[in-house]
């Protein structure tokens, strides 16, 4: 292997290398989506909103979690936004939210978001002195689905995949070029007709 090969080989190598160290991967946040329904508040209709940036195992605190409300019935239209911790936790097992105990404030608005089992003190609420939507029924719960991203790499592995492939190119790209260079010994002089 010739000294031109070889400094490519080793310049493809080390960026490879640079973007896998510049990017390393995280604990990967997840986001929820939430829903519950008025059973029995004071104002019919169903509730829903996001959770984002949530971890695997407990989540205890307000930050990184970001509590939105997304839509409400229309008496409760003040309630929509995003809320603030006020205490609580969730947890995570297995990419599932399987316990919630949060309470989070929006201006004069609060919303409980509980699963009211295994010793939660919440269950689902929003509510402010013009609306009360609730489900206080023992076992009531809200409803929690996984929010994925579609096509998303865990553990950050996009950047330095893309790396790679540019590294490859390069490489390829330099090949050819020695190739063309290498091809001729001499250069054409005339064009025969």
């Amino acid at each position: 292997m010739n000294f031109s090969r070889l400094s490519v080989l080793v310049g493809a190598v080390t960026a490879a290398a640079v973007s896998i160290a510049a990017f390393p991967s995280s604990a990967h946040a997840l986001d929820f989506n939430w829903s519950f329904s008025n059973v029995t508040g004071s104002t019919s209709g169903t509730v829903t909103g996001t959770v984002n940036g949530l971890v695997e195992g407990a989540n205890s605190g307000g930050p990184p979690a970001v509590v939105t409300v997304t839509s409400a019935p229309l008496a409760a239209s003040a309630g929509l936004g995003t809320y603030t911790f006020s205490d609580g936790t969730f947890t995570v097992t297995g990419g599932n939210i399987t316990f919630a105990d949060w309470h989070g404030a929006f201006g004069s608005n609060n919303l409980f978001l509980g699963t009211n089992a295994g010793g939660g003190t919440y269950y689902p609420q929003l509510a402010d002195t013009g609306f009360n939507i609730a489900n206080s029924n023992p076992g009531a719960s809200v409803s929690f689905t996984s929010a994925a991203v579609p096509f998303d790499i865990p553990g950050g592995a996009t950047i330095p995949a893309v790396g790679g492939l540019l590294a490859l190119g390069l490489m390829r790209k330099a090949r050819k070029s020695l190739a063309s260079n290498t091809r001729f010994s001499e250069p054409i002089r005339e064009m025969v007709s």
